[in-house]
């Protein structure tokens, strides 16, 4: 692996963690939300959307740990 693509895959590690973050971000927003919103929107709906982002964020974080082995084996 040359020191560009090393460069590349790291860049590419940071993107998916802040993306990670920013799902785990916006899953807590959506459940603290889901409280004191409109009450007209469905609990429910914030609820299953919040996991739906959760699940999100474990599957990035499975692939950021599946490409930093990657990274380390080059």
């Amino acid at each position: 692996m040359t020191s560009e693509q090393q460069e590349q895959l790291i860049d590419a590690l940071d993107h998916l963690e802040q993306a990670r973050s920013l799902f785990i971000e916006l899953s807590e927003n959506l459940v603290e939300g889901s409280d004191s919103s409109n009450p007209d929107d469905e609990p429910e709906e914030a609820g299953d959307l919040a996991d739906t982002l959760e699940n999100a964020a474990v599957a990035i974080e499975e692939l950021i740990g599946d490409l930093d082995e990657l990274r380390e084996s080059f």
